[in-house]
């Protein structure tokens, strides 16, 4: 049996020879595979720093609300303001004096099975005013009520 290799060379079947890929093209294939493990090597920096980033960002959002704890919440948030609203009317109605809400002075929410208000409150009671602090729950269901109320002094914000 009579073959020709690619120089066109007789060869015998006899003879030992190992047919193989041109070695250009295997060098072609690695510059190949270098050029893209090349642009992997390149893109590394980038991932890096997404993910210190990613990592910083995470991080800060954890320190900002502890699980289960109380994070700070707008005063302007309506769900604030309505709370705010029935605090004062439900403790109006229990102490029998004519409350009156004057400023959401300072506010924390806290998810639960629903959400706890931490509501700091300036009430205008008697021709006077006062600060109190109220904690109103929201039940699933969107319903209010009011957990407790203190007569004392705002805590400043940390």
């Amino acid at each position: 049996m009579w073959l020709s290799n690619s120089a066109g060379n007789q060869i015998s079947a006899g003879d030992r020879y190992q047919f193989c890929r041109p070695l250009f093209h295997i060098q072609r294939i690695n510059l190949q595979e270098i050029e893209s493990s090349h642009m992997h090597i390149r893109q590394l920096p980038y991932t890096f720093l997404f993910v210190f980033f990613l990592s910083i960002w995470s991080d800060a959002a954890l320190q900002a609300q502890q699980l289960g704890g109380y994070s700070e919440a707008s005063v302007e948030n309506q769900d604030i303001v309505k709370a705010a609203k029935i605090a004062v009317a439900v403790e109006s109605k229990k102490s029998r004096k004519r409350l009156t809400l004057l400023s959401v002075l300072h506010a924390q929410s806290q998810v639960v099975a629903g959400v706890n208000y931490k509501i700091c409150l300036r009430v205008k009671v008697r021709g006077r005013t006062k600060t109190s602090e109220a904690i109103v729950y929201r039940n699933l269901q969107q319903a209010y009520s009011l957990t407790s109320w203190e007569w004392k002094a705002c805590p400043s914000k940390s």
